[in-house]
């Protein structure tokens, strides 16, 4: 168990959406992260989704 860093890019629309529906926003995460893990994995700079699992301590600056 531990924390998980995910990644999302969101349309401004869906943003918004999201920020007036938190139960739509996890829902669409969910979905897009379910894509990404049984799919081939697009570049983190195409996808929609990227999970850094539980690598995100290595991003603090020392």
């Amino acid at each position: 168990m531990g924390i998980h860093c995910e990644y999302v890019r969101v349309s401004p629309a869906e943003l918004q959406r999201s920020l007036g529906d938190p139960y739509w926003a996890q829902e669409h995460i969910d979905e897009l992260g379910d894509v990404w893990a049984e799919e081939d994995r697009l570049s983190p700079e195409e996808a929609p989704y990227f999970s850094i699992e539980k690598s995100w301590h290595k991003l603090q600056p020392r």
